[in-house]
This record gives structure tokens, C-alpha cells and sequence, in this order.
């Protein structure tokens, strides 16, 4: 995706209803509740504990009978987390709002649950709806990678196989490096990541420094997919740090594969 593109939707996606009005103009709803997720992420993150510090403020704006809904749309943030943190302020153990959050009819006081339940049907992300998406997602990915793997007769291990052996944990580490043609060059491969996600510039920057750095430094060159796309040139990024950006579609199409001598 070209950077003006990227550009016009990231500023287009500042609600969950922009989703519905960008979808019109012919993009997939998927992409766009992917680019709208990381954006309302990294706002959460960013003014997480500026909000948290008003904490008082907002119980009493509560008390006075503005819904967590109404406090989240006022300052910009999540309604199940301005919920959370209204109700710890409220005086509820953590333990009690992370039950509550699992399960509404545990809650006695009405008000309260009638509200966690509308903060849980407006939030796209930090929901338990949003959480299962995001985990679908994720699953469907890594089984689609796992099905090429399998067709072409790979073996490999997973993320749970490596969790006791103290490394990172790569989603697929292959038994045995291969050989795989791209863009005119052979390249080595010896592990796949999967990410449902978009790659940007800061995503991709994270996702370098957090994992795929560390996986080239203990087991060497491989591929990373992001499954709705990346950024124009951050392809030619990774590539320069032995990273093979690719989209789903490249697990469709044939490629030759060839063992490493």
C-alpha cells in the first residue's frame, strides 16, 4: 500500500462507524478494523496513564450518572477500560473487575452491569468480542502457514514446542533450512512469523526489534507475513536485515523449493 493511501485511511479511522463509511468506498472491512485496532491501541497506550491519573475525577463524573461509555467517547478512550478503571477507583479489587469483565450477571449493583454491558457492545478492541477476533485471526493465519508447511512436505516446530528450551519462540521453526526464489534471488529460509496485522512503519520497526532481530541472530535468515499488506519500501527495510516481507496470497501461489547444501 502506497504511503498517500495509508494516509487517508489511518486519518479516516477515528471511530468504529468510519469503518462502515470507508468500507463503501470498496476496502475490505477487515483491513480496515485491523488499521483502526492499532490505531485505538496505540492511543490507549499513549494516554493510558494520563487518563488513569484523573481517576477520582472520573468516579465522581460517574457518580453523578455519566456512563463508562460517556466518559470513554469524552476522553478518547476505551469503554471496557474506562469501565475497569472507574470500578477500581469505585473501590472493586482487581480481581473483582477482571470477574465482572468475564461475567456480568456476577454483578449485584444493576447500574453497574447494565453499563459494563454497553461499554462491551461499543468496544471494537479491548472487548471480549474484540479479543476473540484478534485471537481468530490469529489462529486462522498461523494454520494457513502451517497447511502450505505441510504441503510441501516441511517439518517444523511450533511456538509451544519451543517454550522449554529457553529461545525466543518463533511461530514455525523449521527442522531444516530451505532455499525459496524471491524477487530474482535465492534466498535461505529457517523460520516463519505470522501477523494479522498491517505493517507500517512503527509496527514493522516493533516487530524487528522485539522478535524478528532476535530470530535472525539465533537461527538466521526468514519470513515474516503480514496478512493485510505492508507499506510500500519496507519490503526492500527487512530485506536489508535477511527478513522476507510477504502477504497471504504468497502461501497460495506455487514456489519452488530447494533444499540448502
Amino acid at each position: 500500500m502506497d504511503i498517500n493511501e495509508y494516509n487517508k485511511l489511518w486519518d479516516g479511522l477515528n471511530s468504529p462507524q468510519d469503518i462502515g463509511r470507508l468500507a463503501k468506498e470498496g476496502y475490505s472491512k477487515e483491513l480496515l478494523l485491523v488499521l483502526y485496532t492499532e490505531k485505538h491501541v496505540r492511543n490507549i497506550k499513549r494516554n493510558y496513564y494520563h487518563v488513569a491519573a484523573r481517576g477520582r475525577r472520573l468516579l465522581e463524573e460517574w457518580k453523578q450518572g455519566k456512563s463508562f461509555g460517556h466518559l470513554a467517547e469524552k476522553n478518547g478512550f476505551s469503554p471496557v477500560l474506562m469501565a475497569s478503571l472507574v470500578l477500581r477507583e469505585h473501590g472493586m479489587t482487581k480481581r473483582e473487575v477482571r470477574e465482572a469483565l468475564k461475567d456480568y450477571n456476577i454483578v449485584r449493583d444493576m447500574r453497574i452491569r447494565k453499563e459494563l454491558e454497553e461499554a462491551e457492545a461499543q468496544d471494537l478492541v479491548y472487548s471480549k468480542r474484540g479479543y476473540e477476533i484478534q485471537r481468530k485471526r490469529g489462529i486462522e493465519g498461523e494454520a494457513g502457514i502451517a497447511e502450505w508447511l505441510k504441503k510441501n512436505n516441511i517439518s517444523y516446530r511450533t511456538e509451544n514446542d519451543l517454550k522449554g528450551e529457553g529461545k525466543k519462540t518463533v511461530d514455525f521453526l523449521l527442522d531444516r533450512p530451505i532455499m525459496i526464489d524471491h524477487e530474482g534471488e535465492r534466498k535461505k529460509v529457517c523460520w516463519i512469523e505470522s501477523k494479522g496485522s498491517f505493517g507500517d512503519l512503527k509496527k514493522i520497526r516493533r516487530d524487528y526489534n522485539a522478535q524478528l532481530k532476535p530470530y535472525t541472530e539465533i537461527w538466521g535468515p526468514g519470513i515474516v507475513v503480514y496478512w493485510f499488506g505492508y507499506l510500500d519500501g519496507m519490503d526492500l527495510w527487512l530485506r536489508a536485515r535477511d527478513v522476507i516481507p510477504v502477504e497471504k496470497e504468497w502461501f497460495s501461489q506455487p514456489h519452488k523449493i530447494y533444499p540448502v547444501k
